[in-house]
């Protein structure tokens, strides 16, 4: 059966139907709590959430980007502060910084990966570093220990960005459990999705305290509906089980696939988990005619996110050379998971597809 021959592949559509999801939207209707401002939903995730990941404060939020911004004013990030993160992540990290009116400062990547260069920190740390953002991403995860080792815990502090990775462990830690304070995300195409949504979570009660002075404005002005804390509490419970389909998945494809022009996020002892499996392309390869073919036989391969390296020195600082995110920019691609959850027929029309993608873009 030749590969190319197929028109799509059988990729389960996400969010996955759930029972379990339609009872908890029944009670939200019935109980009336659809229409408040809040409920019993939004303490039960609340309390789910708090013992998922050891934190004392947990605040829901209208989204993770809004997240990420609110944790760093409950960090007590202000105006010409100065906040230190990768320069190829999530483009709402960058914002969130500007919206404070802090000033962002970029290092490098790893080699060959997509998290903060831990050993480019002291480059880059100043008497206004506030804040480091440590975000873990592509199924990659941020060495949070080595950035505790590099920075000043008595006065910078180190936020998490744990919205690609629920549920992924490190050390023996789960992520989101050891920076002053950790974000979650909620989005649409998240691994536990309210369609949007978000959460800040931190054992300091002045950080919470902080939020929400900032978002009170007669009534809360980024909140999380009941309706969205419905959904994502039965989500929770099948977390770490589609986590580690997900991740035998990713495995599979990372060791079939190795003998191509390209390399995948290195997985270790840890419990990786994957909202996308990222490739770094060899030099040799055309991403653009890459994306092109895969895009021609239906294969749902993207680019990754284009970073930071090209923004100007008015808006950042660039204190060290960014070579490797440069790399990464340029070269990554993405596969979103929800074709790690698929059945092994499936997943063996993407191992064909991939190479006949790479033999077409030889030919």
């Amino acid at each position: 059966m030749p590969a190319e021959n197929n028109h799509r592949l059988d990729i389960p559509t996400w969010p996955l139907e759930s029972e379990a999801v339609r009872v908890a939207l029944a009670t939200v209707y019935e109980n009336g709590d659809w229409g408040r401002y809040s409920g019993e939903m939004s303490e039960q995730l609340c309390d789910r959430l708090s013992q998922r990941f050891a934190a004392q404060q947990v605040t829901l939020t209208s989204s993770g980007t809004i997240a990420v911004e609110l944790a760093l004013r409950g960090l007590g990030v202000g105006p010409d502060d100065e906040v230190i993160l990768s320069a190829y992540d999530f483009p709402g990290n960058f914002r969130a910084i500007e919206a404070i009116g802090a000033r962002p400062v970029l290092v490098d990547v790893v080699q060959g990966r997509w998290v903060l260069n831990a050993s480019q920190l002291g480059s880059a740390v100043t008497e206004k570093t506030a804040a480091v953002i440590c975000s873990h991403l592509h199924g990659d995860i941020c060495p949070i220990q080595e950035v505790f080792a590099a920075v000043d815990r008595e006065n910078i502090a180190v936020l998490e960005d744990v919205c690609q990775a629920p549920g992924a462990l490190a050390n023996g830690f789960t992520l989101g459990t050891q920076a002053d304070a950790a974000v979650l995300s909620f989005g649409g195409s998240k691994l536990l999705t309210a369609g949007r949504g978000g959460a800040v979570l931190s054992n300091d009660a002045q950080v919470h305290q902080r939020i929400k002075v900032f978002g009170e404005r007669g009534n809360l002005a980024f909140p999380m509906s009941e309706l969205q804390a419905a959904v994502v509490c039965p989500q929770l419970d099948v977390l770490d089980e589609q986590n580690e389909k997900r991740l035998v998945a990713a495995e599979r494809l990372i060791a079939r696939l190795d003998t191509l022009p390209w390399t995948s996020v290195p997985v270790t002892q840890d419990r990786h988990v994957f909202y996308k499996l990222a490739w770094m392309l060899d030099p040799s390869v055309d991403r653009g005619q890459f994306l092109h073919v895969c895009a021609e036989l239906g294969i749902p391969l993207f680019e990754g996110f284009r970073g930071f390296v090209s923004r100007s020195d008015r808006r950042c600082s660039k204190p060290t050379p960014l070579t490797q995110a440069e790399r990464a920019v340029a070269s990554t691609v993405l596969l979103h998971h929800p074709i790690l959850l698929a059945d092994g027929t499936t997943l063996d029309q993407l191992y064909e597809l991939i190479e006949l993608a790479f033999k077409k873009c030889e030919s």
